[in-house]
């Protein structure tokens, strides 16, 4: 990984199905000039997503907007430059496994709805950017309430 970035130098790494867990050690995921952000599945083996992030943003982790039921997480970015009326930008990164049942697909659509409307609510100043690997999931539905 290390040798890609010396060649495609990036901010942000998104990873959905890090297929990491509690018995492997941040230590060992290290990257120089980033750092790490997981949230591993917790139920059974797989899925799980992870953020590398350049260690020169300014980043929250927003735990007040996770929800257990998803592999998802939520930063908050402050870049140094942003266009003029934003003054950050929020970021999940989710994984949606495939052949989800039908409630489950609705949940993930109304968390992310009721989410990203919480955010831009309390945040109206911040950008909202979804990450992720949404396989089956119809994003549509989300799009259209924006």
């Amino acid at each position: 990984m290390t040798a890609l970035l010396s060649t495609n130098p990036v901010d942000l790494i998104a990873i959905t199905e890090s297929w990491l867990h509690k018995d492997i050690e941040d230590s060992l995921l290290h990257i120089n000039g980033f750092n790490l952000f997981r949230k591993d599945r917790a139920t059974r083996r797989g899925g799980g997503v992870c953020v590398f992030l350049r260690d020169e943003f300014p980043c929250t982790r927003r735990f007040d907007f996770e929800n257990n039921d998803f592999e998802c997480l939520w930063l908050f970015l402050r870049p140094k430059r942003l266009p003029r009326p934003l003054t950050g930008i929020a970021v999940s990164i989710v994984y949606h496994p495939p052949n989800l049942t039908a409630q489950e697909h609705k949940d993930l659509n109304e968390y992310l709805i009721n989410t990203t409307d919480l955010i831009r609510n309390k945040h109206p100043d911040h950008g909202v950017v979804l990450l992720g690997d949404f396989n089956d999931f119809d994003i549509r539905n989300l799009a259209s309430n924006r």
